[in-house]
């Protein structure tokens, strides 16, 4: 594993972003505006570290208190994650030249974060019962 950053923050869901476009244009870029300053901060004081070699994987598990949130519009705020970390110089890029993929999984435990983990390409993979499993 090359990091590990946690994020305690409710990032909107699609759904939740797209009703505030709808509202009014500025609505919706404020609401991108504060969730990169959120994850920009959070990643000052975890005092994280520039990733260095790419491509890279990302795990990302999405911690959920209920499961009232579709699962599609939870994955999509992974958008708002990785704007954040390349705002925060955490990430060169969000193209597939410095992520070649990314792996979800939602965790319902009650809380309510998200965790990403960044490993060198081609170290996880999801194996046949679709598990998400780092290679040796």
């Amino acid at each position: 594993m090359i990091a590990r950053y946690i994020f305690d923050y409710k990032y909107p869901t699609l759904n939740e972003y797209i009703n505030k476009c709808r509202t009014h244009w500025s609505s919706g870029a404020k609401m991108k505006e504060e969730s990169d300053y959120a994850t920009v901060m959070l990643l000052k004081l975890q005092k994280a570290k520039p990733i260095e070699e790419y491509p890279v994987d990302l795990v990302v598990k999405w911690h959920c208190k209920d499961k009232r949130k579709d699962v599609d519009n939870i994955h999509s705020s992974i958008k708002f994650i990785l704007d954040g970390m390349q705002k925060a110089g955490i990430i060169q890029g969000d193209g597939r030249k410095y992520i070649s993929q990314i792996y979800q999984q939602i965790v319902d435990d009650g809380k309510e974060y998200t965790e990403v983990y960044a490993y060198k390409k081609g170290e996880v993979s999801i194996n046949e019962r679709t598990d998400i499993q780092r290679n040796p």
